[in-house]
């Protein structure tokens, strides 16, 4: 087998290509690259390059992939139509559609080429399920005689409960310092009222946990995690102000517990809110995309923030924690006829994944830096994401540590 060529030369990108009826190229039938797919990957530096889906007698064969995409630098697995249930050995669900089982035959070879030769690999909507099957797992099929069908949903009216995601508030004249020191990017530079997405690493320089972080006021912040890390991120940062930066005059509080927060989404979501009854402006132009208020709702003292984990229109609802079961009635009530209906952990999962939005522990491992994920622009302004303060003895930093002339240590994100 002949190795890459080398030198400075555009990354080629495998995407297997689709067959469509209805697309036609000199009179006949055609196969096809979705023109999207294809220029994103060329505006990212990379050359696309469709790939024929041969599988003859349905044979996932990865030995005959492996020599026909032997040049691959990358591959992209695109979405269309779904993926046949018995390469799973499941049965089924009668809302499949347009399954080309000779197209799954390729495409698990494919993936399962990607994975055993570590090679770059993007999946989207329906090749996250070709992944899913190469690795092993179970096919997630539509859901629509359970919880209904996310497709349907996402263009109606959502209400989600998520009180369990972190909430930690973060106060004093020194909290932007902090925590500019705790995200991978800038967070002092964050005006009041505004959300912005953080990164957190751990000591390791590896990826820990990520969520909406909002600036209440000049001192004042909300800090934003995963459920099941908002607990141990409380004692992190207390670590922290206890023992190496305390000089800073921070104070934390873990107030999880004390909100009760509904989550509400879809084209409606603004209709939904103003027949509640709200003092907050919902208008687009007072009320943009990760913005964050607090007034009333119903009568009850209420922050809500115009974020969004699924890509539609989208407000993230907190009141005190015992107007909650009030909250979501109110909720179901009043959107009955707008479609309110309520959703689960699994649709959001699958609208995410639709949308490309990172789940740190799902898409992520104890080894995912943030240059993985699409921040190194942000570790690349910073430089290095500055310590401040010599790291005790025992403390380690993955890549590379170093002293400034202040005494100061910094940690280096970059790979080593």
């Amino acid at each position: 087998m002949r190795e890459k060529a080398s030198g400075a030369r555009r990354p080629l990108i495998v995407i297997p290509a689709r067959f469509s009826p209805n697309a036609t190229a000199l009179r006949y039938e055609a196969e096809v690259t979705a023109r999207a797919l294809a220029e994103a990957v060329f505006a990212a530096g990379g050359e696309p390059l469709s790939v024929h889906p041969y599988a003859p007698n349905l044979t996932i064969d990865a030995d005959a992939v492996r020599e026909r995409i032997w040049f691959a630098d990358g591959i992209l697995l695109p979405g269309g139509g779904d993926v046949a249930a018995r390469w799973a050995g499941q049965q089924p669900h009668p809302t499949q559609y347009g399954v080309d089982e000779e197209q799954d035959a390729f495409d698990l070879a494919v993936a399962r080429v990607a994975l055993a030769d570590y090679l770059p690999l993007l999946a989207i909507c329906r090749g996250t399920q070709i992944v899913n099957v190469a690795l092993g797992g179970d096919l997630v099929q539509d859901m629509d005689d359970t919880v209904g069908n996310h497709r349907n949903r996402v263009h109606d009216l959502d209400v989600d409960e998520t009180s369990p995601l972190g909430k930690i508030e973060v106060k004093g004249p020194d909290a932007g310092t902090f925590l500019d020191r705790v995200y991978v990017n800038t967070i002092s530079t964050l005006k009041p009222g505004k959300c912005r997405y953080g990164l957190m690493l751990n000591e390791n320089g590896v990826v820990y946990d990520d969520g909406i972080v909002t600036r209440l006021a000049d001192d004042h912040f909300l800090v934003g995690t995963t459920s099941g890390h908002a607990s141990a991120i409380t004692e992190i940062l207390q670590e922290w102000l206890q023992c190496e930066w305390v000089d800073l005059k921070v104070l934390t509080e873990d107030v999880t517990t004390a909100w009760a927060v509904v989550n509400v989404a879809g084209p409606n979501a603004r209709t939904l809110i103003e027949r509640i009854g709200t003092d907050i402006d919902l208008s687009g132009t007072a009320f943009p995309h990760m913005s964050h208020f607090e007034g009333q709702i119903a009568d009850m003292p209420c922050r809500i923030a115009r974020v969004s984990f699924s890509g539609e229109l989208s407000y993230e609802i907190a009141v005190p924690w015992d107007r909650g079961a009030r909250l979501w009635q109110l909720c179901m009530d009043k959107g009955e006829n707008l479609g309110a209906t309520p959703f689960g952990i699994e649709s959001l999962m699958a609208m995410r994944i639709e949308k490309g939005f990172l789940h740190v522990g799902s898409d992520t491992d104890g080894m995912t830096l943030p240059q993985d994920v699409g921040f190194g622009p942000a570790i690349a302004k910073r430089k290095a994401i500055s310590l401040a303060v010599a790291l005790p003895a025992g403390r380690m930093a993955c890549g590379q540590t170093g002293v400034s002339s202040s005494g100061s240590m910094s940690l280096m994100v970059a790979r080593p």
